[in-house]
């Protein structure tokens, strides 16, 4: 073995376009292993959508619920905004376009079912396709081209069970359909088709398939059959449909409304004791949106480029094994080396659990305690006992107003955290539908080596008087509002993904976007002018401009006199007479001229000038 104190080492990088993929599993490169394992993860399950569009002439009609357009452009407007979320937030869903009510084309000759743009990852040319819709409807050549047909919505919906099982033979999918429709009787009472389209529903809640309505009819009766039939599928007999939507920014919220169950992160068992545990899944309610990863070409080729690492001795330039490497760590503020071996034992030590350690009082957990994004976690709905228990404890925590202490490690070979598990009650919008369940936020707690040491400060500070602080009060208080983590975009892969958007959809310029996290200065003018002005006066003093920048004291500094040169009037009077000009400067001859009394006005005077004045005052003629 050799020691860490004795060997000095280098690496290199080694590129090769013809090699496997691989992971190097050196804990040198912890951020990257733990970038690709994070990538992994959310590759297991993958977003699947399939928007069904009534094309019917219905939906070609102004709707006055629908503001400026005809319903089906705003449909598509709205899926357009959707993928383009999709693309950037989650690069490997997958989506598809389907079109009823015009002539069939779908792999299985269904009538009056056009499949546009099939089930495949989301690319440009999905994009592309709504736009080309939207063209074609503005254009009035989309009914020449696509026609119009009668068709079955049972049909419809059996047809996108089928895509969403062809392709999760070897996938893991969320699966969601939407439907865009204004029509809230596509049976026109045939109860046969009423029957069929019910039993797609069962259909839907075995395999999992969620189904989101938006209904654009002005009278739009959902009692009828899609009240039954989305309760169906869901599971959920309690569920409450949205009203219509009256913009395109409301049915954009009604797609892109968050299905928790489609943010689930892992599942793992919660151990009270050794004998008894519950089953309970982890989810992400808020997660911070990373730019792409960097994938590396070839110059010639174009192919991709594998990065591989070697480590060498410097002085010897033999290649170091990777279980030959001793790594360090700072634990508690002491650096302690491992061996491979050892850390791949300590690896294997932890699993995959989340252990109950004891209870603490709810008041013990503060915001300073805070180390990073919490997660959410809820019972596994497939086991009754399960969320039994869960619940009992959910609601024995928040009565008593005390905290579960745990153990915490959510996936294989990565570090076991403490947590602290606060309840949360279910959150409901205004009709009653729940926003997000009962259930625990996972808050990490901070270990020794996550507490940093504070220079102590001892310089003396002015302190602001009693009615100084209640003016900053109600300034504060004027300028808080209630915040929700959709309201800021980060400007900085909002302007990458416009510029990849651009070429990719081959447009001459980017799409404008508002960078959400300026402030809005003539609002917060408004809302705290009387306020602001109070704060003002009582901090500030009299005829302070805080656009002005104060002036920078700078010290004095001593004038400096350049030495002027001598001249050699001799010299200059033998020059002049020989006609040797070439020999005299300009500052030659202003001296020259100062010295024998001749120095009036010749500041800005040119060279021949000063040569014929210098030659009248000697008497000789000029050149």
């Amino acid at each position: 073995m050799i020691s860490s104190q004795s060997i000095n080492i280098h690496n290199m990088e080694i590129t090769d376009s013809s090699s496997s993929d691989e992971e190097l599993g050196n804990d040198a490169d912890n951020d990257g292993n733990d970038k690709r394992r994070e990538k992994r993860d959310y590759e297991i399950t993958r977003s699947a959508d399939i928007y069904l569009i009534d094309a019917r002439k219905e939906m070609f009609s102004q709707n006055c619920l629908i503001e400026d357009t005809i319903p089906i452009i705003q449909s598509l407007k709205s899926i357009r905004h959707a993928m383009r979320k999709k693309i950037w937030n989650l690069d490997n869903s997958l989506c598809a376009i389907i079109l009823l009510g015009i002539k069939t084309d779908n792999p299985i000759n269904l009538k009056g079912i056009n499949v546009v743009q099939p089930l495949t990852f989301l690319r440009a040319d999905h994009i592309l396709k709504c736009d080309e819709l939207i063209k074609k409807i503005e254009e009035s050549s989309f009914e020449q081209e696509y026609g119009s047909s009668d068709f079955s919505l049972a049909d419809a919906f059996w047809l996108s069970c089928k895509l969403f099982l062809d392709c999760a033979k070897n996938l893991k999918l969320n699966k969601t359909i939407v439907l865009f429709t204004n029509d809230d009787d596509p049976t026109k009472k045939d109860r046969n088709e009423f029957d069929r389209i019910i039993s797609t529903g069962q259909d839907m809640l075995q395999y999992h398939i969620l189904l989101n309505l938006i209904n654009l009819g002005e009278n739009f009766n959902v009692g009828y059959l899609f009240k039954e039939l989305i309760q169906l599928s869901s599971g959920d007999m309690d569920y409450q449909i949205p009203d219509p939507p009256k913009t395109l920014q409301e049915i954009i919220n009604q797609i892109s409304k968050v299905h928790y169950s489609k943010l689930k992160f892992a599942t793992l068992p919660f151990y009270i004791t050794d004998k008894f545990k519950c089953m309970v899944s982890v989810y992400y309610l808020v997660k911070k949106v990373k730019p792409p990863f960097k994938v590396k070409l070839s110059k010639a080729t174009n192919a991709y480029v594998i990065t591989r690492m070697k480590y060498f001795e410097t002085e010897t330039g033999e290649v170091v094994k990777k279980e030959n490497l001793i790594t360090c760590y700072t634990l508690a503020g002491r650096e302690v080396a491992f061996t491979m071996d050892e850390r791949l034992q300590m690896k294997r030590f932890i699993r995959k659990e989340l252990r109950l350690m004891g209870f603490k009082p709810a008041s013990t957990v503060n915001l300073e305690h805070y180390l990073k994004p919490s997660v959410f976690i809820f019972p596994s709905v497939d086991d009754l006992d399960t969320c039994t228990f869960f619940m009992a404890l959910h609601r024995r925590c928040m009565q008593r107003q005390i905290v579960p202490i745990c153990t915490f490690c959510q996936r294989h070979s990565t570090e076991m955290h403490y947590v602290a598990l606060i309840a949360r009650p279910e959150e409901t919008d205004e009709d009653n539908r729940t926003l997000c369940p009962p259930g625990f936020h996972v808050f990490f707690l901070p270990a020794a080596e996550d507490v940093r040491d504070l220079d102590e400060v001892c310089a003396e500070k002015n302190r602001a008087n009693p009615e100084q602080v209640e003016a900053a009060k109600k300034l504060i208080k004027k300028l808080k509002f209630k915040y929700k983590p959709d309201m800021f975009t980060n400007p900085k892969l909002a302007a990458h993904w416009s510029a990849v958007e651009a070429l990719a959809l081959n447009l001459k310029e980017p799409e404008p976007f508002v960078d959400t996290t300026m402030p809005d200065y003539d609002l917060i003018k408004e809302r705290t002018k009387s306020v602001a002005e109070r704060f003002a006066s009582l901090v500030f003093p009299e005829n302070y401009d805080p656009e002005t920048e104060p002036k920078k004291a700078s010290a004095p500094r001593s004038k400096q006199t350049r030495p002027q040169p001598e001249v050699d009037v001799e010299q200059v009077e033998s020059y002049l007479k020989s006609g040797q000009f070439q020999r005299l400067t300009n500052d030659i001859l202003k001296l020259y001229l100062k010295k024998v009394g001749q120095g009036k006005d010749i500041s800005k005077e040119k060279k021949a000038n000063l040569i014929e004045r210098a030659c009248r005052h000697l008497g000789i003629p000029p050149p």
